[in-house]
This record gives C-alpha cells, sequence and structure tokens, in this order.
C-alpha cells in the first residue's frame, strides 16, 4: 500500500539532500539578504547561510517522521524473515583464519596516514 509514496519519498530525501547539504546550500547565502551586509542587510537578524540551513533541517525533521511513520521504515517487517545455514564450510576469510590478520595492518596504516597528515599540516 506503500508504493504509491515511493517516489514521493525518493524525491524529497533527494531534494532535501541537495538542498540541505548539497550544492543547493549556497542558494540560500543570497536568499535571506547580502551575505557580507551585516546585520541591517539580513532579513531575520541572523547570517543567511544559517536562516538556509535551520529552514533545511527543520524540514529533514519532517522527512524523517515522513519516513519513519508514513513510509513505516521504523516499523518491524509484517512477515517473518527466514535465515538460511550456509552449506558447507565457510571460506578461510569468514571462518577467522584469515580474518583478523590483516586489521593490525589496516589500524596500523591509517594512523600512520593521520600522523603524516598531521604533521604536514602543521609543518606545511
Amino acid at each position: 500500500e506503500k508504493h504509491v509514496l515511493r517516489p514521493v519519498a525518493w524525491s524529497a530525501g533527494l531534494v532535501w539532500v541537495f538542498f540541505a547539504i548539497g550544492p543547493g546550500a549556497v542558494i540560500g547565502n543570497d536568499l535571506f539578504g547580502a551575505p557580507n551586509g551585516g546585520t541591517a542587510a539580513w532579513r531575520l537578524g541572523l547570517p543567511p547561510i544559517w536562516a538556509w540551513q535551520l529552514a533545511w533541517w527543520a524540514l529533514g525533521v519532517l522527512m524523517i517522521w515522513f519516513l519513519a511513520y508514513k513510509m513505516e521504515l521504523s516499523t518491524a517487517p509484517s512477515r517473518t524473515v527466514e535465515f538460511h545455514a550456509a552449506r558447507g564450510e565457510a571460506p578461510p576469510l569468514v571462518r577467522g583464519t584469515l580474518a583478523g590478520q590483516w586489521q593490525p595492518w589496516f589500524w596500523t596504516a591509517s594512523m600512520g596516514a593521520a600522523l603524516l597528515v598531521v604533521i604536514h599540516w602543521m609543518f606545511g
């Protein structure tokens, strides 16, 4: 019964992402007054981008409500979810023989890269 609302939900989500956190947020910088004009040029008494972001984040709360309650994305499924056991033995990567070997290397490399970024940032 929610199939009719699916395009509305996708459209609302994409429009919100574009205007709230995407490139459409730049539109709000000039919509509510001149950004560099000071408080006299700001129509709402706060920087125009702040007004734009507050409006779109409030719409985001409404969108989350719509997705959670009207589209029923926050409810448990009405039918039973069946789990199927894996056939045969799991491959070594899943079983655990090789799964833990990459993790120390990954974290060491990540911390090393982060350290290099911080050093580059500090010393140019």
